[in-house]
């Protein structure tokens, strides 16, 4: 049930209008086919909450914040990882981004190496657009989703190098 009482429209009609016996049954309609409309509009924050989305509609709302596909990891993950993306939106496509993601996939320790390739102006040094990702163990969801997930971030026309650290 909705927080506005029964009669809310009507009740909002000058005096003289809410007396027509027509005009009230005509509100009274509208606000009973209304009232669908905003119970959806009353819930839709929840919708867009990743806490209580429900599961099937996580893909969505994280096409909303550029979210990798991640159905490879368990649920919770990808609730954290929607919630992360969505604070660090305006961080897209850098690599505090890239950074968020991996640590969706990966609990220990990794490393992000950037190229950048902001330059001041005048000649500039050659640069390689490679991003470098050193991880210390196996992702969660498997190499595979991990890869793709990073792929799916990184700027087509970037190299993306996976190693493992030493030990890992």
């Amino acid at each position: 049930m909705s927080a506005r009482s029964e009669g809310w429209l009507g009740d909002a009609l000058p005096v003289a209008l809410q007396e027509d016996r027509l005009m009230s049954q005509f509100v009274a309609l509208i606000e009973n086919i209304s009232e669908d409309i905003q119970s959806h509009i009353d819930e839709f924050r929840l919708i867009a909450d990743s806490s209580v989305v429900p599961t099937d509609l996580l893909n969505w709302l994280g096409s909303f914040v550029d979210a990798p596909v991640t159905g490879a990891l368990q649920e919770v993950d990808r609730r954290h990882l929607l919630a992360s993306l969505g604070k660090n939106l305006r961080r897209r496509s850098t690599k505090e981004h890239l950074e968020v993601v991996i640590s969706a996939f990966i609990e220990g320790e990794f490393e992000v190496i950037d190229g950048g390739g902001v330059y001041h102006s005048g000649p500039s040094e050659e640069a390689i657009s490679q991003v470098i990702v050193r991880i210390a163990e196996e992702p969660r969801g498997g190499f595979e989703a991990f890869e793709s997930a990073l792929r799916s971030i990184v700027p087509a026309h970037c190299l993306l190098d996976l190693q493992m650290m030493e030990g890992g």
